[in-house]
């Protein structure tokens, strides 16, 4: 049986049985949103280091993440200083937010580039939607041992 017969017949078992089944000739055709932008960042005053990342508005937290041979970048949402609201309805709102990363909040800030890691215990993150599904923004905090601070731009959100 060829495959996309075999597809086919199971398309239409799927839909026949339930109607949320998966069906990997969806996934295949969906449209997917990649990473791009831009994340610059350096740890400890030393030189910008650059990745492109994705905005993950569909998940719950949202988070940022980029990942490159050079740089790894992850933020995880919490509650908007400003407001009190959850950061993720905020900017998915088109409102700025700023987060702060404390022992007792649900701000998580990591940055990983040049063989050194750095999680921060500190921090305060700016973010602004640009109106055009994408968000920029500035971030600087301390870990144990080890200082961050850099910028996004332009890096698109996954709604």
């Amino acid at each position: 049986m060829s495959f996309v017969r075999l597809v086919g017949v199971a398309l239409v078992v799927c839909a026949g049985v339930s109607a949320g089944c998966y069906s990997p000739v969806s996934e295949l055709v969906a449209t997917h949103v990649e990473p791009g932008g831009a994340i610059m960042a350096a740890l400890d005053e030393g030189a910008m280091v650059t990745t492109k990342a994705l905005a993950d508005g569909t998940a719950q937290p949202m988070t940022i993440e980029g990942t490159s041979a050079a740089l790894v970048f992850g933020l995880v949402f919490g509650a908007d200083d400003l407001t009190g609201m959850p950061a993720t309805a905020q900017l998915l709102g088109g409102h700025a937010v700023q987060m702060t990363v404390s022992s007792a909040g649900t701000v998580q800030l990591s940055v990983h580039m040049g063989g050194r890691s750095c999680a921060a215990n500190t921090a305060v993150v700016h973010l602004m939607p640009d109106g055009n599904g994408h968000v920029g923004g500035d971030f600087a905090g301390e870990g144990d041992g080890c200082q961050m601070a850099g910028t996004l731009s332009q890096v698109p959100i996954d709604q």
